[in-house]
């Protein structure tokens, strides 16, 4: 018999820190025993996706995932986004059922939170203190939506923006939200970073590619960049990739034309492995 997954749906944010309390209380679940697996997954900005999120759960044999949301009331993503992933979800993994939840909402329990927030809020009104929380916030450019339907490119300009956001944040040790990628006819392009993640052993991004079809066709492409030995750009592909271009041979050396003078000698003294990926096509 399968076991039963929780499955933590959150927004994603590009402030460092903003997903701690999500992770916390993952990780409270996790430790309370009362669940055979729980994992996470969010909509945008940050890993894992949602697919990541039910793809681990699977892996770990379970055959329900219960989809709970991680987010406060009912919005556009609780009405239209979120219930979609449903059928998509059950159509990677056949033979394993999605249930998606409802929000925090109207739970009895927040009116317990929100007393408790007046009262520290009161607290800090009486003494003449801050409240600072968890996490530091960023300012950063924010983007209302990656598609534009005025401009539809060929599926290897955003393989390309993907590793140059994966580069440019290893290099840097700083998220990429938007980069500028070079175009065929001469011009450049600038389209901005679905995903950004940088670790201790590399960084990973993901940019949506676009066919200027409807959303349900869209896919992410990943890239992943880590330090290797020696000098010089090595650019693999992997899973999914013969979406991005008819001829590897070109996929990969458009990427290394666009990378290589983005991030200026640093080739020379330290080398990088880059992996592209398509996940969840099927």
């Amino acid at each position: 018999m399968g076991k039963i997954a929780v499955l933590l749906l959150g927004h994603g944010s590009r402030a460092d820190g903003a997903n701690d309390g999500m992770h916390r209380v993952a990780e409270a679940l996790r430790k309370c025993g009362e669940y055979d697996i729980v994992e996470m997954g969010f909509m945008i900005r940050n890993f894992p996706s949602i697919e990541d999120g039910a793809a681990a759960c699977v892996r770990r044999g379970a055959d329900m995932v219960l989809m709970v949301p991680y987010f406060l009331h009912t919005g556009l993503h609780l009405i239209e986004d979120l219930p979609d992933a449903v059928p998509h979800l059950e159509k990677l993994h056949p033979g394993v059922r999605f249930v998606l939840g409802q929000p925090m909402g109207l739970h009895p329990k927040l009116v317990e939170i929100v007393e408790d927030r007046i009262r520290e809020c009161r607290v800090a009104g009486e003494q003449g203190v801050t409240i600072t929380g968890d996490a530091v916030l960023q300012r950063g450019m924010h983007v209302t939506h990656w598609r534009d339907s005025s401009v539809v490119h060929p599926p290897a300009v955003f393989a390309t923006a993907a590793a140059l956001a994966a580069v440019l944040a290893l290099n840097g040790r700083r998220k990429q939200w938007q980069v500028e990628v070079p175009l065929a006819d001469g011009k450049r392009a600038r389209l901005p970073v679905k995903r950004c993640e940088v670790g201790p052993e590399g960084s990973r991004s993901a940019v949506v590619v676009d066919t200027g079809e409807d959303e349900d066709s869209e896919r992410e492409v990943y890239a992943e960049a880590a330090w290797q030995d020696g000098a010089g750009l090595r650019v693999e592909l992997g899973e999914g990739t013969s979406l991005l271009a008819a001829e590897n041979a070109l996929l990969i050396r458009g990427i290394e034309d666009a990378v290589s003078p983005a991030i200026g000698s640093i080739l020379s003294e330290r080398g990088i492995r880059l992996v592209i990926s398509v996940p969840w096509v099927r």
